[in-house]
């Protein structure tokens, strides 16, 4: 399967809810709303990416936001990104594409990420969670409250 990467701008906001509110572990932390909130919030740059097939059907999604804990001069070494939930997928080949994209884009642009796992998402042993961890690449700590 030939996966692209889209981003919020490149989803349409029904087409990102449609596919929250049929997926069995979407949060309000992966819709639109929450992207709003992060994005009228001072220090916080909100963030959404999409795996689609060939008819640009969403097949995993990530979102969350780059925190800045302290602005100024030094932001740059104080930046985070913070997932509130785990991706959502119905494919784990797309979500292997996904944070294998969502790595090369945080690369630089952030100390560390954050997920937060509320659940131990359907098909994903921890052993594979610990493999995409691993091939992404930079510093990540997991989180999970199940």
């Amino acid at each position: 399967m030939q996966w692209k990467l889209l981003t919020n701008k490149d989803i349409s906001r029904e087409q990102c809810l449609s596919y929250v509110d049929k997926h069995p572990y979407g949060t309000i932390f992966h819709t639109p709303y929450m992207f709003e909130v992060y994005w009228e919030t001072p220090n916080y740059e909100p963030f959404a990416y999409y795996a689609v097939d060939e008819e640009k059907q969403i097949k995993a999604m990530l979102s969350g936001s780059i925190e800045t804990v302290k602005p100024g001069f030094l932001s740059s070494l104080s930046k985070r990104a913070v997932m509130m939930q785990a991706p959502i997928f119905d494919e784990i080949d797309a979500l292997d594409f996904l944070l294998s994209e969502y790595s090369k884009i945080m690369k630089y642009k952030v100390v560390y990420s954050a997920i937060r796992y509320h659940y131990n998402p359907t098909g994903m042993s921890q052993a594979i969670i610990k493999k995409t961890v691993l091939a992404m690449k930079i510093n990540i700590i997991l989180l999970m409250n199940y």
